[in-house]
């Protein structure tokens, strides 16, 4: 069992732009998972073909595998892919840059 924190960024591959609600949709996931709301961010990426809609947060440090699939559930069946359409779905656990 590790201390302190992790971070992950969870995005989801959009055909148009996203609206105000998905975004609070995707903030309000990351929310329900995260001990540090401060942490939470959400910013939408133009790519050549599709949009992206990214949210990066902490979470208790853990085993990535004991995690994943709490994580993926929160976003696509409770949370955002539940309500809105998505092209792809991504999780990922960054390297802390302190």
């Amino acid at each position: 069992m590790g201390f302190g924190s992790m971070n992950v960024e969870v995005g989801f591959a959009l055909q148009d732009e996203p609206t105000d609600d998905q975004l609070g949709c995707v903030r309000r996931d990351a929310e329900r998972l995260t001990d540090s709301p401060s942490s939470v961010a959400v910013r939408h990426v133009q790519a050549d073909d599709r949009h992206q809609l990214i949210t990066t947060f902490a979470m208790p440090r853990s085993a990535q595998y004991k995690v994943v699939s709490d994580i993926a559930f929160q976003f696509t069946k409770m949370g955002f892919g539940c309500h809105h359409e998505y092209l792809d779905v991504w999780i990922s656990f960054p390297k802390s840059h302190s």
